[in-house]
């Protein structure tokens, strides 16, 4: 089943993310109750708008090479219910990128084609929230951090390019902020800062997505090593450095790192 989105308007949230607020036509995204929500964008070969009630996967299935349609997945960074506006935040860089290209110049009134929302994550009011994320992960990470209650605790570990870079965190909880900055390196210190931190004595639920080794191979063995795991667990690779979109997400069917991921979680059950 796919829903359409109409662009609203676009602003810049940071030097390198513009955030697009679209009008949903279907009441499903007033729903979504969890706060790492995302879509799928769907961009056609020829723009064409396809029937609503067509099944993403099974229309790539039936399409050949030539055909497919380029899907793109996003966080939902927030929904006004009220008026049922959904806004997604999108990193801006160089080189070709299918959906941060079109985020940057798409006309007021374009409409665009977007699969679910789905997510399941959910901050805990009775456990410390740690969330660590860079610029991919970010949205999610603050769409959980605002969601937080007061008297609830939280962490964020954040990475962005530059002090430039960072954003307002909101919240009634109360929130231990941490900024890690590039300045035009590939990597920061966010590992070291995440692996130096001190463990609270309380219940911790962790959430970590963005780049694919740093969240996976740097960081879900330390969570692991303190017991994190089950629910609590959330660690998920948006990119991987030096492969582009379609080869990422083509890797990732036969990535060691999500296998053994997928079995701690099925163990954990």
């Amino acid at each position: 089943m796919l829903n359409t989105l109409t662009l609203l308007s676009r602003e810049f949230v940071s030097p390198n993310m513009v955030r697009l607020n679209f009008q949903a036509e279907s009441p499903v995204f007033a729903d979504a109750p969890s706060t790492d929500s995302y879509i799928k964008l769907v961009f056609p070969v020829d723009g064409t708008l396809f029937p609503e009630d067509t099944n993403i996967r099974e229309l790539r299935a039936s399409l050949p090479d030539s055909e497919q349609p380029r899907v793109r997945t996003y966080t939902i960074r927030k929904i006004d219910r009220a008026q049922n506006i959904v806004s997604v935040d999108f990193v801006t860089h160089e080189g070709e990128s299918v959906a941060a290209s079109w985020a940057e110049s798409a006309p007021g009134g374009e409409r665009i084609q977007v699969a679910g929302p789905g997510g399941v994550y959910v901050p805990d009011p009775d456990a410390h929230n740690l969330f660590v994320a860079d610029d991919a992960g970010l949205p999610a990470a603050l769409a959980g951090i605002e969601s937080i209650s007061e008297g609830g605790r939280a962490t964020l570990f954040a990475e962005v390019e530059s002090p430039e870079h960072t954003q307002p965190v909101e919240s009634r909880g109360e929130v231990e902020v941490v900024w890690s900055y590039r300045n035009g390196a590939e990597t920061s210190d966010l590992v070291d800062k995440v692996l130096a931190w001190d463990w609270p004595d309380s219940r911790v639920r962790v959430f970590a997505h963005g780049e694919r080794t740093t969240m996976m191979q740097d960081l879900r063995p330390h969570f692991r090593s303190h017991g994190v795991g089950g629910r609590d667990l959330s660690v998920s690779g948006y990119w991987r450095r030096g492969f582009d979109e379609d080869a990422f997400q083509a890797g990732k069917r036969t990535d060691p790192l999500v296998a053994a991921a997928n079995a701690e979680s099925a163990q954990d059950k």
